[in-house]
């Protein structure tokens, strides 16, 4: 089976309906940066939130597959990893490009599981579209297509999609995954070509982007 064709058989899940709230951040530890920069109305009261000082590191080698038995993603979903394992690999990697802002970290994932469970989406596929386009970087800026497309914003680099306003921080992030999973966000990633799909699949692993990626796949 084709690495589309995997990558879109995980795409559906079913709700747990473990939502996110909109109560207390989660108590981080050893944070650095501008931690309340975005800290939330109602919630002044709340100690300095922080993420313990940790460098995410892939899981797994990376894997290419050319179609073969030996090589499809088929035969390695059981090694794709559940939301919550891929979240500790790649969160040092999402606070890290929003500047040390806690806020923003919590607000992407918290983003991701909500839409993610409202359209029945794996939120393991969401968060790696996200790291495959912006990297979780919340004020990405906006990519312009080929030959004068429009252009692709937000976190899942949606057509049409809205940026990061840093005076509505949880609203625009909510509203830019929103975008990225009900409109063309999510379509034309499992559209990519082999080398994008490949990435994803691998994220979907553990691999978090370092190293040669694709690049061994082709010599």
């Amino acid at each position: 089976m084709a690495v589309f064709g995997i990558l879109l058989l995980s795409a559906l899940a079913v709700c747990s309906g473990a939502l996110p709230t909109s109560g207390p951040l989660p108590n981080y530890r050893g944070a650095v940066g501008h931690w309340d920069v975005h800290r939330p109305a109602g919630e002044e009261g709340l100690a300095r939130p922080s993420v313990a000082h940790s460098k995410g590191s892939s899981t797994t080698s990376y894997q290419c597959f050319d179609g073969s038995r030996t090589s499809d993603p088929s035969t390695a979903t059981a090694r794709w990893l559940p939301f919550d394992q891929l979240w500790a690999l790649n969160e040092p990697t999402i606070l890290s490009k929003n500047g040390g802002d806690t806020y923003i970290t919590h607000f992407i994932r918290e983003a991701i599981e909500r839409v993610s469970c409202d359209d029945e989406i794996d939120p393991a596929l969401v968060l790696a579209i996200v790291m495959q386009e912006s990297s979780g970087r919340a004020s990405v800026p906006c990519k312009a297509q080929a030959h004068g497309g429009l252009s692709r914003c937000g976190l899942m680099r949606a057509t049409h999609g809205s940026s990061f306003d840093a005076n509505h921080p949880r609203a625009s992030i909510t509203r830019m995954i929103r975008e990225g999973v009900e409109g063309d966000g999510l379509d034309q990633a499992l559209d990519g070509d082999a080398r994008y799909l490949t990435d994803v699949a691998n994220r979907l692993r553990g691999w978090t982007g370092r190293g040669r990626g694709y690049s061994v796949c082709t010599q």
